[in-house]
Parts: structure tokens; sequence; C-alpha cells
């Protein structure tokens, strides 16, 4: 399902569909669409020799390391004449190749002014920096990585413009070659090249809904004053809502809403945020389906604010009961819904809206005896964390702390060392009556006084006896038991 929706994506992102093209091949697709395959495109002012040497020269800089002549196992090589070259570090492999010049759509320069996108267009060449295709968002980023460094070997004054294939889309490059090949050796080329941002919100559910196009055509239209067209007029229409369960596609003329249907969150969850607020844990404990809403646009902070609006709107127009917790893109935070959640989605700042102050609820254990259990069981199990934490992975830890009124208040923190009896980290959450402490500030606490401890593992919190055992407590009340 993911894939579809991506490449979807992509589809309308590149130039070569109209809108209702893409649509429409995503109501007829069986099959999910095969990602392109990872490369970057320079735009350049006249046709370009490659001078094999000189590019091994400057690779050799960039990677500081000798450059084969041939193909080696391990380390870098590189061959080739005057109209492409080829080579690779250790097992990856990479191509760069001079192609003829292909016109230019405004869909893969939505971002530029009419001069800039002038400019762009009159290209007399291309160079193609291009990788085998990969699956998973790790060999992603990798992949990018290494057309990175060949694409900033590349640089030069004959360049126009330059962009990624992933994101279709084209940027005019302005002669900062210092700066850009720092985007280019970065950690993540892709995100650094890509002149459009992606807005979304996560909605879980109760149970899987199943979407149709009727349904999404009346709610939408109400909510959102407008007449959509269904399949059959999407062509004819810029206003349109196509759906092949369970996914959708809304189009509001110069933007669009895609929405995808999951039966589980399979993205990061912020556990120590969930950790410490209860009803946010157990809607993720119960969720049975995930609601997925995302738009794309300029990366400026007026757009980002409008998307967020249409998204909060689309949110509010799918509004019933069986939403269990909801999550925007740029927020670690779960909200629980309450009876205010529609009109906090229609605010003119619904990520403000519907996170207001954040104050998680404090739970208190009505068995004292089975909390002392649940944390002598975190002391004796403590070994496991420090081992997780000792082989690079994150822990968090709960400690008491003195407050002003002289007495505890248990706090989450982010462990950074663990040195013999003593656990070094900063405040995971914001402390209520702690003189001189924040969220972030760095403490020290000794671990005889440890009273949880906690790590994420493939989604699943390992640990967390006490968090555990109030989360029993809630579900308990919820059941009236």
């Amino acid at each position: 399902m993911r894939t579809r929706f991506l490449a979807l994506l992509s589809l309308v992102s590149l130039g070569g569909f109209s809108r209702a093209e893409a649509l429409l091949a995503l109501a007829s697709a069986q099959e999910p669409a095969p990602a392109p395959a990872p490369a970057i495109v320079l735009l350049l002012a006249q046709p370009r020799t490659l001078d094999v040497e000189r590019f091994r020269l400057r690779l050799a800089e960039l990677l500081e390391m000798e450059i084969a002549a041939e193909p080696i196992a391990k380390g870098a090589w590189l061959q080739g004449d005057g109209a492409a070259l080829r080579g690779g570090r250790d097992t990856q492999r990479w191509n760069l190749r001079a192609t003829e010049v292909e016109p230019l759509r405004d869909a893969a320069m939505p971002h530029l002014a009419p001069e800039e996108r002038e400019a762009l267009r009159a290209h007399r060449a291309r160079l193609v920096i291009s990788t085998d295709p990969v699956t998973g968002d790790e060999a992603l980023v990798a992949a990018y990585r290494m057309v990175g460094v060949v694409a900033a070997a590349a640089l030069g004054s004959d360049v126009l413009g330059i962009g990624a294939v992933h994101h279709g889309t084209f940027d005019v490059y302005d002669g900062d070659e210092e700066a850009l090949s720092q985007d280019l050796l970065g950690k993540d080329p892709l995100q650094a090249l890509a002149p459009r941002m992606m807005s979304s919100l996560v909605i879980l559910l109760a149970a899987p809904r199943k979407l149709e196009e009727a349904e999404l055509r009346k709610r939408l239209g109400e909510e959102l004053k407008a007449e959509f067209a269904g399949l059959d007029q999407a062509k004819d229409s810029d206003r349109y809502i196509v759906v092949s369960d369970p996914l959708a596609a809304i189009s509001l003329g110069d933007q669009m809403v895609f929405v995808s249907m999951g039966s589980r969150w399979e993205g990061q969850l912020e556990t120590v945020e969930a950790a410490r607020n209860l009803p946010a844990l157990a809607a993720i404990e119960r969720h049975k389906a995930v609601l997925h809403l995302a738009t794309s646009g300029a990366p400026d902070s007026a757009a980002e604010l409008e998307r967020r609006r249409l998204l909060g709107r689309c949110a509010a127009a799918l509004w019933a009961e069986d939403m269990l917790a909801l999550s925007w893109h740029c927020h670690p935070a779960w909200v629980v819904p309450s009876a205010e959640l529609p009109a906090q989605l229609r605010a003119e700042d619904p990520v403000a809206a519907t996170l207001g102050e954040l104050s998680a609820p404090v739970v208190q254990a009505e068995d004292a005896t089975a909390m002392e259990r649940a944390i002598a069981a975190a002391r004796a199990t403590w070994k496991q964390g420090a081992a997780h934490h000792a082989a690079g992975g994150e822990l968090s830890a709960k400690f008491p702390f003195r407050t002003r009124k002289g007495g505890e208040e248990h706090i989450w923190i982010q462990v950074t060392a663990i040195e013999g009896e003593l656990v070094r980290g900063k405040l995971a959450n914001e402390p209520r009556d702690l003189e001189g402490l924040k969220l972030g500030s760095s403490v020290s606490c000794k671990l005889s006084e440890l009273s949880d401890w906690f790590y994420e593992q493939d989604g699943k919190m390992i640990g967390g006896t006490t968090v555990k055992l109030l989360l029993e407590q809630e579900q308990r009340k919820k059941k009236g038991g």
C-alpha cells in the first residue's frame, strides 16, 4: 500500500503526467509501480566532454582516497570515455552519462519564478548520475550519498540547474559551488535537493475504514465548500476525488491531498512522549488501522501553514468516533481526540490548536504495592537496558527528583552516559515543580534511585514496567472494572 501511495505522488510531481492522468493510473493500477532509480540530473549551458583523468582527480579529492582505473572489490574505481563514465565504491556502482536535451515542463519547476524557468529551459545538455534501483529508505539515502559525491565532482560553471529523479523537480544553480557541494556531500542529498516539502497528518483508528468516493465527495464537499467530480469527469475538472481503496486522491486545483488507509502505524513512535501520556499510549496499543493524509508544496512557512489548514479541514471532515489519536508530521506528540478536536482542526493554525499546551496528565498508581513491584522489576532488569545503550541504542530512564515543596517528581531522562552507579542524561519532559530544571536540562542520577527504564525496538516498548502498570490501570477504568 505505501509503495503505491509513493508511486502516485511521484507520478503527480513528475512532468510527464497531468494530475488527472496520474489519478486514472492509480485507479487502474493492480501492481505497485517500480520506484525510479536514484539519479541526480545536472542541466548544462552547453555539451561537455567528460575528461576521465580530471574527473578522477576531483573524485579522489572529495573521497580522500585513490581511485583505481579498473573495477575492484574494495575501494573506489573509475573508467570510461568522453561521453560516459562508470565507477563505484566497494559494492556500490554508478554511471555518469551525457544525454540529449529534454523539454522541461512547469510541473518540474513549480517553485521557480518565470525568468528562472526560462533560464533552465535554455539548457543545451544534461549530465545524469545514476545507480541501480533500490528498495527501502536507508538504501535510498545510501544511494543518493554515493551519486551526490559524483554530482559534486561534476559541478562547474556550465551548470544551470540541478534536480533529483525521486522528487522530479529542478532548482536553479546560482554558482555557489561550495554551498551546493556541502548539500551533495551531506547525510541526505535527496532532502537537500528537494524544493518541495511534504506535510502530513496521521490518525490512529479503532478499526479499518473503507474509503468510498461518494462519502468522501459528500463530506469534503460540505467542509471545503466545493463540488468534486468523480473518476469519469476527472479529465475535465480540476476539482475531483478518485478512490481506489485503500487509496484516495483529492484535487483542489492547485493543491492535492492524498489519503491512504493502513492496518497499523509503521512509523517511528515517540515513546518518551507516549510513556508519560498514558491516554496516547493506550491509543497506540489499541489502534487497528491508520488514516494518513498528505500533501506537498513549497517549503516556505506561509505555504506550510496553508497545507496544515487544508489537512486540518480534511481531517475534520473525516472526523468520527473511531479516531483514537493523531500526530502531525512537524511534532512528535500524539493527541488524544476530545469533543473540541473538530473545531481545533478548523483553526487558523490547527497544529497549535490541537497540540495546545501539551501538558500530559499526571496519573497516580492506585495500588502502591503493585507500583513497588514494578519498580523492583525495573531495577532487576536494568542490565538489559544498559546493554542496549552500550551497543549504541537510545535508552530512557526514570528517576525521582526533589520538588520545591519537598515532595518527589518522577521524570524521564534521555540517557547519555552510564558511569558505574551514576546515570547521566537530559530531562525528556517538562518538570512541574523542579527549581532550575527544564526540558533538556543535563542531570546526574543515582542508579539506586531508578524507578523505570525502557527503549523502543521494532515499534514496541522494551522495559517500561511502571508505564505498563499505569496503562493497565487506565484501561481497567475505561472498562469500568
